[in-house]
Parts: C-alpha cells; sequence; structure tokens
C-alpha cells in the first residue's frame, strides 16, 4: 500500500467555504442563544447520558449494529485496539447491509487506522476522509515532525468534534474518542468521560455540521492518500474477525449481541428527558489564518449571564489573560464557580498540565473552587472494567453547567488549542432535569475520597506565608501529588518553555 507522492493541499477556496461562517453568525439571537434570528425559539429533542464507558460502548455497538440507511461518524481518533477493531468490523458489517456509511478523522492520530481505512474505502458503501492531511511519510511520526515543524500554521489547525449518527434520528455526542481507555478496558489509563444520546430535532443541526466538514477545503478522499492493491476486502473481513475472536475479554465485559443492544437502547430512551437544545460547532476555517471561535463565543454568551453558579469539568484548563479577567468579573458579581479538572497525578499529558500549574494561584486568588481528580478515587471502580490493565484512571469530559440550568456536553476543553485551533462540537441544552443529573453523576467525582479540594492559604495560624494545600476531608498535604520524581521533572522542565497558547 503506497502513498500517492502527489497529494496537493487546496489553495483556492471556493466561495461555499464562507457559507457555513454566514449562516452562524446570523443564526441566533445576541442574546439568548436558544432564539434564531427569526424569533422562533430552537426546538425540543431527546437525550440520555452516557456516564459510563460500558454503556457509552454499547450505545456505539448498537447503533452500528441497528443502522439501516445511513451512519456518520466523526472522531479525533480511532484507536486500531480491541474496543476500536470491533467497532471496525460492524462499521463493514453494516456497509454489507446496504447502509451508506461516512468517516471523517482527523489525520493527526490516523497512523494506526490508515491501514484500515485504505481497504475500507475500497467497498462501494464506505466513504472516508481525512481532515487537514499531512502530506508526505504519512506512517513515519518523523517524517510528520518534520513536516509539522515546517508547515505548522496549517497543520496546527484539527479536528476535534466527536460524532456518531445513525439514520439521521439517533446521535452519540460527547467527549469520547474510540480506544478501549475511553470504555474502561484501558491499557494504561481509563478516562472518565461523558456522552449525550440525542433523539430529536436537534440530529438534523448535527447531521448539518458534519456536511460543513464533508464538504470543506479540508477534507480529503483516503484514497488521494493511499493507493489500496486489488480488492481485500474479504481479506481484512477474515483479519477483523480473528482479532474479535482472540478478544475473549469483549464478550465478557460488554453486551454484543444486536438484539439485546437493541432492547437495552430502547429501555435507555424511555428514561431520556426532552428539552430545548441547539447544536453549537465551530465552522472549519473558511482560510488557514482565521480561528474556529463559534463555541466559546456561544459559551461565554451564557456564561456572561449566570446568575448563580457555572460548573466547569474540563481535563485540560489554560486560561490566558482574557479569561482570567472574565471570571474574576464572573465570581466579583456573586457567581460561584466551581472547576473539576484533573490533577498532576491523574494527568496524561504533564505538558498540558504546565500551563495549568502556571495558572492554579490566581485562578484559587480570583475565587475560582477548584477540585483535581485523584488517580485512583474510589468512583475508578464504577467505570473500570474486569480486563482493564489501566494504571489509573484520568478526566477526559468536557461538560458545563450554568446557574443549574443550561448545559453543556460536548468536545470542548478550556484551553488555547480547544479555543484558537481545534474546531469543537457540542450540545447546549436547556433543562434543569439534565442539570441535576450531571451534578448528581458528577458530585460522586468531587467527593472526598475521588478528589482533592486545592486551597491556597496558610497551613497554620502562626503562618504568615501562603501556598497550595490539596485537601480530602481530614487530609491534607502541601505536595503536588504526582506519579513520581520524573512527572514533577517534566513537569518542571515544561514550564520553563512559554508556550500556552499552543495547549
Amino acid at each position: 500500500m503506497a502513498c500517492s507522492p502527489k497529494l496537493e493541499i487546496k489553495n483556492d477556496l471556493p466561495e461555499e467555504a464562507f457559507v457555513c461562517m454566514e449562516r452562524y453568525s446570523h443564526k441566533t439571537d445576541p442574546v439568548n442563544p436558544f432564539v434564531r434570528k427569526n424569533g422562533e425559539r430552537s426546538p425540543t429533542s431527546s437525550f440520555y447520558p452516557l456516564n459510563i464507558g460500558k454503556s457509552a460502548y454499547e450505545w456505539r455497538l448498537g447503533l452500528l449494529s441497528s443502522a439501516k440507511e445511513s451512519l456518520v461518524i466523526q472522531a479525533l481518533l480511532w484507536n486500531a485496539d480491541e474496543t476500536g477493531i470491533l467497532l471496525v468490523l460492524k462499521t463493514l458489517e453494516a456497509a454489507d447491509r446496504g447502509v451508506y456509511v461516512r468517516i471523517m478523522l482527523d489525520d493527526f492520530f490516523s497512523t494506526g487506522w490508515d491501514k484500515y481505512a485504505a481497504v475500507l474505502t475500497t467497498h462501494p458503501n464506505i466513504d472516508i476522509k481525512l481532515f487537514n492531511p499531512f502530506k508526505k511519510l504519512r506512517g513515519s511520526w518523523v517524517g510528520r515532525g518534520f513536516e509539522l515543524v515546517g508547515d505548522l500554521d496549517r497543520l496546527n489547525h484539527r479536528l476535534h468534534n466527536k460524532l456518531i449518527l445513525a439514520d439521521n434520528k439517533v446521535a452519540i455526542v460527547g467527549g469520547r474518542n474510540i480506544g478501549n481507555e475511553y470504555f474502561g478496558t484501558g491499557k494504561k489509563l481509563d478516562y472518565r468521560d461523558y456522552d449525550l444520546v440525542a433523539t430529536g430535532p436537534v440530529v438534523e443541526e448535527l447531521t448539518e455540521s458534519f456536511e460543513y466538514f464533508w464538504d470543506s477545503l479540508w477534507a480529503y478522499h483516503i484514497s488521494d492518500l493511499h493507493k489500496g492493491k486489488g480488492d481485500p476486502i474479504e481479506k481484512l473481513r477474515l483479519e477483523l474477525r480473528r482479532k474479535i475472536e482472540d478478544a475473549h475479554y469483549l464478550k465478557n465485559d460488554y453486551e454484543t449481541d444486536a438484539l439485546a443492544l437493541a432492547y437495552k437502547m430502547a429501555q435507555d430512551q424511555d428514561q431520556a428527558t426532552t428539552a430545548t437544545a441547539r447544536v453549537v460547532f465551530d465552522c472549519p476555517p473558511p482560510e488557514t489564518d482565521q480561528f474556529p471561535v463559534q463555541t466559546v463565543m456561544t459559551l461565554d454568551k451564557v456564561a456572561s449571564q449566570s446568575q448563580d453558579e457555572i460548573l466547569m469539568i474540563s481535563p485540560y484548563f489554560v486560561p490566558l489573560e482574557g479569561f482570567h479577567k472574565r471570571l474574576k468579573a464572573t465570581v466579583d458579581r456573586g457567581v460561584r464557580v466551581v472547576l473539576l479538572t484533573n490533577s498532576l497525578a491523574a494527568a496524561d499529558h504533564t505538558v498540558a498540565f504546565s500551563g495549568y500549574k502556571k495558572h492554579r494561584v490566581k485562578l484559587l486568588k480570583n475565587g475560582v473552587i477548584i477540585h483535581e481528580l485523584k488517580p485512583d478515587g474510589r468512583m475508578w471502580q464504577d467505570h473500570k472494567l474486569p480486563s482493564s490493565n489501566a494504571k489509573h484512571i484520568a478526566l477526559h469530559a468536557k461538560v458545563f453547567v450554568f446557574d443549574h440550568k443550561y448545559v453543556y456536553v460536548g468536545s470542548l476543553n478550556l484551553d488555547p488549542r480547544a479555543v484558537h485551533w481545534n474546531t469543537e462540537l457540542g450540545l447546549l441544552i436547556d433543562n434543569p432535569q439534565l442539570a441535576e443529573m450531571i451534578y448528581r453523576d458528577f458530585g460522586v467525582d468531587l467527593k472526598p475520597e475521588n478528589s482533592w479540594r486545592v486551597e491556597w492559604r496558610s497551613t497554620s495560624e502562626e503562618s504568615t506565608q501562603k501556598r497550595l494545600v490539596w485537601v480530602a476531608g481530614a487530609e491534607e498535604t502541601t505536595k503536588e501529588p504526582s506519579k513520581g520524581f520524573l512527572q514533577k521533572f517534566n513537569l518542571w522542565f515544561f514550564s520553563l518553555f512559554p508556550i500556552d497558547e499552543q495547549l
């Protein structure tokens, strides 16, 4: 399977590329994000939360197994591990049934999946595109590294959206990529993540968001990047089935029978809540020097009107100066601001944590209440499955609740990369019942057995010098919880560099 040496990145911008930006900017009222420009309120749809990885994976299996006409999958990352391979097989089986499958993946992490994608796209019912691809030495991280340095302005733009949509009727939106660690069977770590199942009119908006990306100048057919040889579909099918048969734990940890999955999905949907909602997404930037900021602008609008409390759940949190000022102004007008993020001990990316570390004291001084997730809290047992070999759990959910009423669930992290470079996708929902579900689900994470509350204070009445203190019930420590010396050294090293805007 050879790489195409003649790929030319598109430079000529078609006029249609501006359509998304124009429609987005004129679609909603400047004050109320749920009111359209024509005065109509966003319609109601139904939502069911996927709090646990097991349920999140079974819903994905169920959608792929039950789809009758079409499937859409959009993701930053699709690992070629056991859970990922089973979803590849279910995708192929759906195409064999006559389902038209479209897959859009970001190209940054595509190296392990390229061989499957190049073969799958030879199926008449499967179409695969990559977002903002590398042009040369695609199978080599060294080659990609050189190209990244030489073409950083373009390659910095990444697709961070997560979406699965079946028959234009049922969708899953949230923080999860596709891989063992997102579904409770990680090899090194398990992720604590969150999704929503959506049905109703909001699904039409999700479809529309996907179409903008599918037709954008950033999207390239996999066949333009890889040249498959012959017709290897049957060989791939046998290889996938053999690997799934060898992964015995899949049937032990997850329900995989199509009928049983359909029954489970029907039961779950009976418990769904109905609410006014709209899709919030960043348009594909019309040009490489433009930033996709629609998601941030919408959420900032909601936050600026909050009167009671804002709950922010973000695994990576790097607030630049403007964000600090808005948070302080929010606290000063009497709004309680609570942040749940990773501790250093739980962090999966030390370099990203180094950006957060620089801002932590200022956040506390400005009145933000900070909880940092423990790597081995009791709630981990609710998320890990028997076959998990993970060493710890890390937060990966991206959820915000405003005034116990407005809810955002999606792909947005609160860091400069998400704000300036990545495209993001999420659901903004007006529903106190769903807000309370989220407080219930994440209230467990905020308990002392699962997270530290970080404080900036004196360690004793006699001392006037303030320092960071990690508090969990009656336990207190002034030493940053970590995985050990090497991680702390890396944290110190990365903190030396002015790279916040790239984190």
